[in-house]
């Protein structure tokens, strides 16, 4: 009794000595196990520990843990660091365990048992889940039962894809459409599992559609608030990636408690479990892994819709149906779209081992379509068509007039730069497959503050699949393309504006251009295609765009007396490419200026009403764009001929008339017989073309003076009026001012 006595003293006497109590807790066996190993000196501290750390005899130790008393005198010796002695001479000495082990142990053991609570409420949690997952299920057959016919209709069955509308869904249930929007990932399996009833379960891609613009967020506005919620993101695509096999999920099994773990692979490396729930780390085994087919795009806010002149831009997975033939379709570079999904952060990778503190962020997309879908003519409401006919109808009719008025009508005159801009918008765009060109290229060079800029943006805000790029902010990369350098993954080619415009490139400032940038420009306008040849890539990417630019004189304005093509600042074979150019001058004219006056003073009190809209105007071009090409009778080929051949004897030092004039002429030609529903060329499209053509640069003679009927000498009276025209350029004329 006496020994008990001492003992218990001992220990506690050991205990305030270190200034932290013990305190020992009754723990499970199989928690013991996991900390004391099946050895002679795992079972020695076991056995203290157990014991509240009593002294003890290493013979009464030996015989309590049934080893032989030389083995327990030889590990306690052996690790004198952890145990303590004591005793008088002459009588058998006693030992415990140091304090700091003691506490080294209960903290093992608290780790354990805290790891346990965690996972207990885990499997909580997914037991939890699991039934409110059940009760969604429900939920959802309980909508799709409702909705079927509607579904069936929107959806494509035969290929798996069930589309569903959000707004569909809020009107049924606010609460599954709360779950969707803040636990997207989750109810989108659960909204899958639903779909037993379809004969669909399995197979599936569950597509969201409609979702309001109230979710629509910029690129740039992205914050940790949007992370794992369902968002809808508009922007441009600036490229895309193959499509590739990819592991999406990858399942690894703790050796030490037999978890399974799932690690989303939404990164460019291979992801491995951090940790067990039990406390390990590292040496999982890889079990199973899940692949589909992938690909990846790079979005960027459109310039349009934000303040910031730098776009920011955002990679993007898509996956499954997405990526196949029909879904590539839509991922054109250059395609304005609007995607549905799931705003995720990935890790950011350091060295082999290391992961940075900062994430990147990854938009996985479960739905996307063009923002405007190519305004699709077969869309059109017979009104929309009706209208659009009457117009082609006025137009044919009474001239351009009937539709110059309502173009760019915030800027006072310029008729024939936009009669020229009409026509342009009413070609098809380039095929890339042959080098003759569809779509007039178009050059503004003038002084500055002639509006030349506000007339390239108008022509931009009315024709989808079109572009705006500045030659003092671009490059030829960036007009062009560019090879850019992925970390982990090569090269990839990033198309520029030439390329990703579709319909209209508008290149504004083009004097800014450096020369080294220039044969670039010129490769894509005459080629029709732009060549790449560095860092093992060598490829040819389409140019399907007419271009529009504005560029200033080489010292900013026009000098009379001098030569007006040295002072374009331009090289000959881009000035070539220009099927029309127009010099625009900034001169002081008091009617002409009082004119400019009244008209912004209108425009600024909100009093410019134009006839038709810019949303007509778009649909409008859209469908003229889409007609048959007008056909050229044997008469009019006939006429055509007999027209080149007397422009060609009249070209001029300055002015070269060569056959790149007749194919604009043949371009202008057939737009004007488009925009009138005509499906041949006429008489009133050449005095249409030549008046144009008369207005610009080229100057050519105006069109009284082509008549076939004409009873003077046409070449002796086109001689003359050339050659009084020439006296008058150097006797600073106003050469290419537009009246």
């Amino acid at each position: 009794g006496s020994s008990s006595s001492s003992s218990s003293s001992s220990s506690s006497s050991s205990s305030s000595s270190s200034g932290k109590e013990v305190n020992y807790l009754n723990y499970h066996t199989t928690h013991l196990d996991k900390v004391f190993p099946d050895s002679i000196l795992g079972k020695i501290e076991r056995w203290f520990f157990t014991h509240k750390n009593s002294f003890v005899s290493k013979e009464k130790l030996a015989k309590e843990i049934g080893e032989r008393l030389d083995s327990v005198r030889s590990k306690t010796f052996a690790n004198k660091h952890i145990f303590e002695s004591s005793g008088v001479k002459g009588v058998p000495g006693v030992v415990h365990l140091v304090h700091v082990r003691i506490l080294e142990i209960e903290k093992k053991l608290a780790e354990i048992v805290e790891n346990e609570k965690k996972l207990k409420i885990r499997l909580e949690e997914k037991e939890d889940d699991s039934k409110g997952r059940e009760l969604v299920i429900i939920e959802f057959k309980k909508f799709f039962d409702l909705n079927k016919k509607k579904i069936k209709e929107e959806s494509i069955f035969s290929e798996g894809i069930v589309n569903i509308n959000f707004m569909d869904l809020a009107e049924f249930s606010i609460n599954l459409s709360d779950e969707l929007l803040n636990h997207p990932e989750e109810t989108l399996k659960a909204m899958s599992l639903s779909l037993d009833d379809f004969g669909l379960i399995g197979t599936s891609y569950v597509r969201i559609k409609g979702l309001p613009e109230l979710f629509n967020i910029h690129i740039e506005n992205f914050r940790i608030e949007h992370l794992n919620q369902l968002l809808l993101v508009e922007g441009r695509i600036v490229s895309t990636s193959d499509v590739r096999p990819q592991v999406v999920n990858a399942k690894f099994e703790c050796p030490s408690c037999g978890t399974v773990i799932s690690v989303l692979q939404l990164e460019k490396k291979f992801r491995e479990p951090f940790g067990c729930s039990c406390g390990r780390k590292g040496g999982f085994k890889l079990i199973s892994k899940d692949m589909i087919n992938t690909a990846r795009i790079i979005l960027e806010d459109l310039q349009e819709k934000t303040d910031n002149p730098h776009s920011s831009r955002l990679k993007c997975f898509l996956r499954d149906d997405l990526v196949n033939i029909k879904g590539m379709k839509i991922l054109s570079p250059g395609n304005e779209v609007k995607c549905i999904g799931i705003l995720k952060d990935v890790p950011i990778p350091l060295g082999p081992t290391g992961v940075s503190v900062k994430s990147e962020l990854m938009f996985d997309i479960n739905s996307i379509e063009l923002c405007e879908s190519e305004v699709e003519v077969e869309k059109f409401t017979e009104k929309e068509i009706e209208d659009i006919k009457k117009l082609a109808k006025k137009i044919n009719k009474n001239g351009l007039e009937e539709i110059n008025t309502s173009f760019a009508p915030h800027i006072y005159g310029y008729e024939q730069v936009k009669n020229a801009l009409i026509l342009q918008l009413c070609n098809k765009r380039n095929d890339g497959k042959s080098r003759y060109r569809n779509k007039p290229n178009v050059l503004l060079i003038g002084d500055p503050g002639t509006s030349k800029s506000e007339l390239g943006k108008f022509v931009i805000s009315i024709t989808p699949g079109s572009r705006m790029a500045t030659g003092g902010g671009s490059s030829a990369v960036g007009i062009t393309a560019s090879v850019i350098r992925e970390e982990g993954e090569g090269y990839r080619v990033e198309p520029g504006a030439m390329i990703i415009a579709k319909e209209i490139l508008f290149l504004d400032e083009l004097n800014n251009l450096s020369d080294e940038d220039k044969p670039k420009l010129q490769e894509g306008m005459s080629e029709q295609r732009i060549t790449i040849n560095k860092a093992n890539i060598h490829m040819s990417m389409k140019v399907t765009a007419g271009i529009l630019a504005a560029a200033n004189p080489v010292m900013g304005l026009f000098k009379t007396n001098e030569d007006l093509v040295k002072q374009f600042n331009l090289p000959a074979p881009i000035i070539n490419r220009f099927d029309e150019i127009f010099i625009i001058r900034d001169t002081v004219d008091k009617e002409k200026d009082q004119s400019i006056a009244r008209s912004m003073i209108r425009r600024d009190r909100g009093l410019i009403n134009a006839e038709y809209s810019e949303d007509f105007l778009r649909k409008f071009f859209v469908y003229i764009r889409n007609l048959p090409e007008p056909t050229i009778s044997d008469v009019m080929a006939s006429r055509l001929e007999v027209l080149y051949t007397n422009l060609r004897k009249h070209k001029s030092q300055s002015i070269n008339i060569n056959p790149r004039i007749h194919e604009a002429m043949l371009r202008i030609l057939k737009a004007s017989a488009k925009i009138r529903f005509s499906d041949k060329i006429e008489e009133k499209d050449i005095e249409r073309a030549i008046n144009i053509l008369n207005y610009s640069y080229y100057q050519i003679p105006p069109y009284e003076f082509f008549k076939e009927d004409n009873p003077q000498d046409e070449l002796g009276v086109i001689e003359k009026i050339y050659s009084k025209e020439q006296e008058e350029i150097k006797k600073s004329t106003k050469l290419g001012e537009i009246q």
